[in-house]
């Protein structure tokens, strides 16, 4: 019914994974702790490519993972949808922390690969999987309430 790529992690943080029905054509292209990246076939009349993405953890470690996306974009005219947690806001008011606010050079950085890259931001609504102020456990059908 399924298959899956699971990505293992380094250390704490999660690791990535890629789970799609078996009657789509996936072909995987290439992989790594902060990436998955399929090229999906309906088999009527759709070819595209996903990109399940992690930005790294560190800020200052941050220009590789813009990096990463700048190569991924460069490898492929396919329309693309990525997906992730980048680990950075494009705007001051999507970022809720309290702890200091972001600094805006992080933010210029991000605002950047997505313009070199040609993403457009298709928002978010409700929690985008990120723990505020939610008491857990949590159930799995109130983890996935986010809308696009």
């Amino acid at each position: 019914m399924f298959n899956l790529l699971d990505v293992e992690a380094k250390g704490m943080k999660g690791g990535l994974a890629f789970l799609w029905l078996r009657n789509l054509e996936v072909t995987v292209k290439s992989f790594s702790i902060h990436h998955i990246e399929d090229v999906i076939d309906d088999g009527k009349e759709y070819v595209w490519r996903f990109v399940g993405f992690y930005g790294h953890h560190v800020a200052l470690k941050r220009q590789f993972s813009w990096e990463l996306l700048r190569h991924i974009d460069s490898l492929c005219q396919l329309p693309t949808m990525v997906i992730g947690d980048f680990n950075e806001v494009l705007k001051r008011d999507e970022h809720v922390s309290q702890r200091r606010s972001r600094p805006p050079w992080q933010m210029r950085n991000f605002n950047q690969v997505v313009k070199d890259c040609g993403m457009i931001d298709i928002g978010c609504k409700g929690y985008p999987f990120t723990c505020v102020t939610i008491s857990f456990p949590l159930s799995l059908p109130e983890l996935g309430q986010t809308e696009l």
